[in-house]
């Protein structure tokens, strides 16, 4: 079943404030300490409302999506933890701490094809994706997935309608996910993303927002070959932007390797 929200130009809206915030954080220093503040005072993301089951495709396993008909211009997320909460034993089960995640997209279409998929997975108890800006479809593992040393709990893929986008254009698409108690470490936490297997990402970002009674205090950046459990620190052309506050750190990747994961681990 195709879905059709009624968000697109709000979401529009939230990407052109995105984009203008990371192209002035890498401005000058003055411009950054401003803009660091409004991101940091923003209110945060609400949750993703549950789909019903009836809406959502089950298969055994998610295969990796075709990305050879695109190009990635640009493939930013902002990791918002600011609703994250301690989980008490009682909860830890249950829905209780969110963290939602906002991928912005900004792809070419090589060829003619009718979708493009988008998977997002979790090590906590439950996630809720949706798109933003198209009709779109779900997919749900019933079967765990690894990542690297940790196994996924649960994997959901987001099948966007794309055919009416004209091969050669330049299109948009903001997906969103909720992911619930994902985020328990209390003195360190982590959080990974990757470019695409067939395909080429121009520029990769991420975002990460954090709680006002829980900054980060320090960073790590590592990479490996997505699946492998041979992590190794980060070397290759980036920048990053930490907050003075300890409330954000953006970390923006130039021509990052294809099927590779880029993660970022702090304590806090």
């Amino acid at each position: 079943m195709l879905v059709k929200l009624g968000a697109a130009l709000a979401a529009i809206a939230a990407f052109v404030a995105i984009v203008a915030f990371v192209a002035d954080y890498i401005s000058t220093k003055s411009e950054n300490k401003v803009l660091i503040a409004q991101a940091e005072a923003s209110p945060p993301v609400q949750v993703v409302p549950p789909t019903p089951e009836s809406n959502v495709e089950r298969v055994p396993h998610l295969e990796e999506p075709n990305y050879e008909p695109f190009l990635f211009l640009k493939d930013i997320r902002v990791v918002d933890l600011r609703a994250r909460q301690k989980i008490p034993e009682s909860m830890k089960d249950k829905r209780f701490s969110p963290a939602t995640w906002t991928r912005y997209t900004l792809a070419r279409k090589k060829r003619e094809v009718g979708s493009i998929s988008f998977q997002f997975a979790t090590t906590g108890v439950g996630l809720d994706p949706r798109c933003l800006t198209h009709s779109y479809r779900l997919r749900k593992a019933v079967e765990p997935d690894i990542h690297g040393d940790r196994t996924l709990k649960e994997s959901w893929e987001v099948v966007v309608d794309v055919s009416d986008i004209p091969v050669g254009d330049d299109f948009l698409i903001i997906n969103e996910a909720t992911y619930w108690n994902g985020f328990r470490g209390e003195e360190s936490e982590w959080a990974s993303i990757k470019t695409q297997e067939g395909t080429t990402t121009e520029e990769l970002g991420i975002l990460v927002l954090f709680p006002e009674h829980k900054p980060y205090k320090l960073f790590s950046m590592l990479a490996y070959s997505h699946g492998s459990d041979q992590k190794q620190q980060f070397q290759g052309v980036a920048r990053t932007f930490p907050s003075h506050t300890k409330q954000s750190f953006y970390w923006k990747i130039d021509d990052p390797k294809p099927a590779y994961a880029y993660e970022l681990e702090w304590t806090w």
